[in-house]
């Protein structure tokens, strides 16, 4: 076993990455690393969000600041949340090689990366890099807020219905493009339409987010439920002005937040 110093790299592998396709190929991939002398200490993940703490624990106890990634999206952004949670480094210091293997394999296919292994793995050992921007979401899951972070897309509203049937059906043994295809047919049936308005002045800046919800629960009937969030400082176009400012008083009409509910009815 070498020692952390002399090892360059730390693989994460995700096993059932792909329908377990990753499994299949592992043996293949794992000659390619050491063909081409790349030296690494290698981890199997074995259930959801485990790579997020072991991207976090070996880059904060061991060091490691050279990642590879075996596996598919859900892998890649797991590994790059441990990246944003650890505190040893600056995350810009930290290098993520990916060999894919998933089903979607999206952020592969935006950079063009190689389909095959032995590509990506020269890739990796010829060191060609790129900075690579970080969206971060807030959100609240049940009674606790959280955040997660992405380097590819963020999905809301049907996309996430069919992404969250998808990572169930994962869970339970069935993966794979024709699981995927089903869950996006049932998600058209299953999913209430949601809207989001942004209205912002960029100059300013301020604005106002309007999220809509709405349920067609009769033929003839709709619901709608929402509301409107303003954002911005006094005297800016969304965010209020001040009616009194001075050293002893400020007095300023904000812009209020505000919830509706809509009932249509078409004849």
């Amino acid at each position: 076993m070498n020692s952390t110093q002399e090892l360059n790299w730390l693989t994460i592998v995700n096993l059932h990455a792909g329908s377990k396709r990753c499994e299949r190929d592992w043996p293949e991939i794992k000659n390619l690393l050491e063909k081409a002398h790349l030296k690494t200490e290698v981890i199997f993940t074995t259930k959801a969000k485990e790579a997020i703490e072991i991207t976090q624990k070996r880059i904060d106890e061991k060091g490691f600041k050279n990642i590879i990634v075996v596996g598919g999206d859900g892998t890649m952004n797991e590994v790059v949340n441990g990246i944003f949670r650890q505190k040893r480094f600056k995350t810009t210091e930290i290098t993520i090689g990916l060999i894919t293997v998933g089903t979607g394999n999206d952020w592969g296919r935006h950079y063009g990366m190689h389909s095959e292994y032995h590509k990506m793995v020269n890739s990796i050992k010829n060191g060609k890099t790129f900075i690579q921007d970080v969206g971060k979401v807030n959100y609240k899951h049940l009674e606790n807020k959280e955040d997660r972070y992405f380097v590819n897309i963020a999905g809301m509203g049907y996309d996430a219905l069919v992404a969250k049937k998808t990572n169930v059906s994962k869970q339970s043994g069935r993966g794979g493009l024709l699981v995927y295809l089903v869950n996006l047919i049932q998600g058209l049936f299953q999913y209430n339409n949601t809207f989001l308005t942004i209205t912002a002045n960029v100059e300013d800046p301020s604005g106002y987010i309007q999220p809509r919800f709405v349920w067609d629960f009769k033929a003839n009937m709709q619901l709608t439920v929402g509301g409107n969030a303003y954002f911005g400082s006094s005297e800016t176009e969304f965010g209020g002005v001040d009616i009194i400012n001075t050293p002893l008083l400020k007095l300023t009409d904000e812009a209020g937040d505000s919830l509706f509910i809509w009932l249509t009815m078409f004849f």
